[in-house]
């Protein structure tokens, strides 16, 4: 699972997630914080990209996110 660093107890405190995908052809990187200033960023690891691993990814966050307001930066290059 590529959400093993992330803890329900890491999100009781939050008032909010923040999730960063890092978007390549074939995989995109995941990093994720909390509101809180004393939470690092957290890599956690590297999902496809492809429909099925962004749900997948949605799926597992919503799981331990005690529902909080969740918003995600997207970086994507463009290559020829």
């Amino acid at each position: 699972c590529v959400l093993n660093h992330i803890t329900k107890a890491s999100m009781n405190s939050a008032s909010m997630a923040f999730i960063g995908l890092d978007t390549h052809k074939e995989n995109t990187e995941v990093g994720y914080s909390t509101d809180s200033r004393d939470q690092p960023i957290t890599h956690f690891g590297r999902i496809k990209t492809t429909k099925q691993g962004i749900k997948k990814l949605a799926r597992q966050l919503i799981a331990v996110s005690h529902h909080l307001p969740m918003y995600a930066v997207i970086v994507a290059r463009l290559t020829p």
